[in-house]
C-alpha cells in the first residue's frame, strides 16, 4: 500500500491530477506505458545471446524520472546459450 501511495503521490506531484487536467497520467496509464519497456533477445551465429534495451519515450523518460528511476543505457552481457 505505500508503495502504492508513493508511486500515485509522485505521480501527481509531476503530472497532476485528472481532477485539474482531464489528461493528466494516472497510475494505471503509467504501468501501461511502462510495461512497453522489454528486454529484447537475439542469438548470433556463435551462440551468443545479445539482450537489446529499448530507449524509453518522451513519456515513459518522464514518468521514470517522476518516480526516481533510471532506465539502463546498455545491457549486460549474456553467457553462451545452451
Amino acid at each position: 500500500l505505500k508503495i502504492t501511495r508513493r508511486f500515485e503521490a509522485a505521480l501527481r506531484q509531476t503530472f497532476g491530477s485528472t481532477e485539474d487536467d482531464p489528461a493528466a497520467i494516472t497510475p494505471d496509464d503509467a504501468l501501461v506505458a511502462l510495461g512497453r519497456l522489454t528486454y529484447l533477445y537475439t542469438t548470433d551465429r556463435n551462440g551468443q545471446r545479445h539482450t537489446h534495451l529499448p530507449r524509453p519515450d518522451d513519456q515513459q523518460a518522464k514518468i521514470l524520472s517522476a518516480i526516481g528511476l533510471s532506465f539502463p543505457l546498455k545491457a549486460k552481457a549474456d553467457k553462451l546459450a545452451a
